[in-house]
């Protein structure tokens, strides 16, 4: 009987043949639809590496990546294997190590069947793997190579995985399509975010203009009446309005550098604060809506050491949102009490308590954990703003609430403050 040639095969060994190629693509299919779902390199690699433990019987595999030119594989960015391949760097060149090889060769490639002696780096990549030699799987993108994983085993595995080599191989090329579209979709998101950026900041610088000009005019009549009115009470109202003035153009000023540190905190009277603003919104928030206004105010200056304005900011922010949750009849007090230590730091206490619906505890949640301001409601927003100033200026919250019974809200403003690591 004469032999078959390689491509004469009898019809029931073609047969297994490509059911075996039939069945490895059945098989590989749904990991290709996995891979795609997930958000980062590091998911994807991690995928992988138990993708071939579970599909190969391969446990021990480590990954190394090709730079934007293709000319270098390296494990800096790829975590969870040994340290020598996270220090690892191979110059794509062939004699260098089977693992550049396979890459430029595009086949997978096994230190078994090398006709000459593996390279001193074979070598120890093996020792590090604890594995008697190594096989090489290329992970081929469309248009660039993203990397080759290098799978530890013995000859014994080897020779069992002989026939499903180009099972292997198209594990390689699923591996870099789904790294390359994560790579993509990475740098879409990127140039869309600076897009967006850049939009907004165009659209900020625009607001900023057209807001400065009635404030400043509108500051300039202030001025213009202070003069022509009795030095009485209005005057300091006047006042105190033209600080709010510049408190309201400092913040749209500071629009188009939200990136930049917020400014220093200073020595302030909170006292004096708080009356300046029982002065000028009193009435607005609370008089004129047949709210009940109540303090409890010490007769001498409490010095507390953050920013200004950022506290001005939240006191508003609590005061406005009291003002809209409470309806005619209902009360509100705001209390400061001094000589308050918690964990070894001074701190004066400002406290606003109502008698009003009282606050679900997902809206209160919203002071410690502000969500995105896109998905925020009005008053959750206000609460986010509270929480992301207070914590910028050191200052620590805590809020009691029960629904139709009222909330209680405590501010720890420090009264000295060490530097944060943020600044």
């Amino acid at each position: 009987m004469r032999p078959y040639p390689p491509s004469d095969l009898p019809s029931n060994e073609a047969e297994e043949e490509m059911a075996t190629i039939v069945s490895g693509n059945a098989l590989l299919q749904p990991l290709q639809q996995d891979l795609f779902q997930l958000g980062s390199d590091t998911e994807v690699l991690l995928a992988l590496r138990e993708s071939a433990r579970i599909l190969f019987e391969l446990p021990k595999v480590a990954i190394l990546l090709a730079n934007e030119k293709g000319d270098v594989l390296s494990g800096d960015k790829v975590g969870a294997q040994p340290e020598i391949f996270r220090q690892l760097s191979i110059p794509m060149i062939s004699s260098r190590s089977i693992a550049a090889a396979a890459v430029i060769g595009r086949q997978v490639r096994t230190s078994f069947d090398q006709a000459e002696s593996p390279t001193l780096l074979d070598l120890q990549l093996a020792r590090a793997l604890s594995a008697d030699g190594l096989l090489f799987i290329p992970m081929l993108a469309r248009t660039r190579p993203m990397g080759v994983m290098i799978c530890g085993l013995s000859k014994k595995q080897y020779d069992r995985l002989q026939r499903r080599i180009p099972w292997l191989a198209n594990f390689g090329k699923i591996a870099a399509i789904s790294l390359d579209a994560l790579t993509e979709a990475n740098r879409h998101r990127q140039q869309v975010e600076e897009e967006l950026t850049h939009q907004f900041t165009r659209q900020a610088r625009q607001i900023v203009h057209e807001a400065g000009n009635p404030l400043g005019i509108i500051k300039s009549y202030l001025k213009i009446l202070e003069r022509k009115l009795p030095e009485d009470g209005v005057r300091e109202e006047l006042t105190v309005l033209t600080e709010e003035i510049d408190r309201v153009a400092n913040i749209v000023g500071h629009m188009t550098h939200a990136l930049k540190r917020s400014a220093e905190a200073t020595t302030i009277d909170l006292v004096s604060v708080l009356n300046d603003f029982l002065l000028l919104y009193s009435d607005p928030l609370f008089n004129s809506r047949g709210i009940r206004i109540e303090t409890a105010l010490p007769e001498i200056e409490l010095p507390v050491q953050v920013n200004r304005d950022n506290l001005k900011q939240i006191v508003l922010n609590l005061w406005k949102n009291a003002s809209e949750a409470l309806v005619a009849g209902k009360a509100i007090k705001i209390s400061v009490s001094d000589n308050l230590i918690h964990d070894g730091a001074s701190y004066v206490q400002l406290r606003i308590d109502d008698n009003g619906p009282g606050m679900s505890e997902e809206t209160i949640q919203t002071i410690y954990h502000p969500k995105p301001m896109a998905d925020t409601a009005q008053r959750g927003l206000g609460l986010s703003v509270v929480g992301l100033l207070s914590k910028q200026e050191g200052i620590l919250i805590t809020c009691r609430s029960q629904i139709a019974a009222g909330t209680s809200i405590a501010l720890l403003i420090p009264k000295s403050r060490k530097p944060s690591p943020d600044q």
